[in-house]
């Protein structure tokens, strides 16, 4: 569908396709070790930090 103003075209209406894949599955697996996911995470902890 195009949407007009005056003739000029000011809009057009597509069927949504997505092309992307589920988040999740990308991140299926990429967790290695999960040891204490109940304690709390301190500075020294973040790698990113430093």
């Amino acid at each position: 569908m195009i949407v007009t103003d005056h003739g000029n075209r000011t809009l057009i209406v597509r069927k949504y396709l997505s092309n992307a894949s589920d988040v999740r599955d990308k991140l299926k697996g990429s967790v290695l070790r999960y040891d204490a996911p109940l304690e709390p995470v301190a500075e020294d902890d973040w790698e990113a930090l430093i």
